[in-house]
């Protein structure tokens, strides 16, 4: 028996959603699994099993099984015990292959907005006694909140990685050819030296 290969959770999760697409092909087996090989299926069953990336007779509209890694079925299936804002974090990283921002965007000044009557912004601009412009009221962004929403994204994201990490620790022998690993990714990036090489105080 060959040895599993070690990965880290993170590129499992993306092998798994982005390379075996394991949530669309498992979602359309689901809903669109025809009773006999010579069923046809709906135009929406079609859609779903094309994006999914599942082999199609378009011709006859025959459902033709796609084979499915069992390790991403296993991956996606341990995915599916997270609570729910951790899955959608977890999925929505891996498909897209990028990390929560937990920066909250770059800091920047920006204008107070009011809403016009169509539905338009327009920034608040201040007036002296004569109707002239004299300013525009702005404040720093991200605010606290956002900072704060950011990081609790951020370490959301990172404990679903560490509990996924544990359940398929739990099911040694349900995983074929991968062993996860890591994460990798750090718990905390915002306490981590803002320069790369830059030394932290006191070390």
């Amino acid at each position: 028996m060959e040895a599993k290969r070690p990965i880290d959770i993170e590129d499992l999760l993306i092998w798994t959603y982005q390379t075996q697409r394991a949530d669309r092909v498992i979602r359309a087996d689901e809903e669109a699994m025809p009773s006999g090989p010579s069923d046809r299926l709906s135009a929406n069953a079609l859609r779903e099993l094309a994006l999914a990336g599942v082999a199609l007779n378009a011709a006859q509209g025959v459902y033709v099984p796609r084979s499915l890694h069992p390790d991403a079925e296993v991956v996606h299936e341990a995915v599916g015990m997270l609570p729910s804002k951790m899955r959608y974090m977890i999925v929505v990283s891996a498909r897209t292959g990028e990390r929560p921002d937990w920066t909250a965007g770059p800091v920047r000044m920006e204008p107070h907005w009011r809403e016009l009557g169509s539905g338009e912004l327009k920034p608040v601009v201040l007036y002296d006694r004569n109707r002239r412009p004299i300013m525009c009221p702005v404040e720093p962004r991200p605010t606290a909140d956002e900072y704060r929403m950011a990081r609790e994204n951020w370490s959301c994201w990172h404990a679903g990685l560490v509990r996924l990490v544990g359940l398929l620790a739990e099911w040694p022998d349900c995983l074929r050819d991968f062993q996860p690993t890591g994460p990798a990714a750090p718990a905390c990036p915002w306490l981590r030296p803002a320069l790369v090489g830059q030394e932290p105080e006191g070390a």
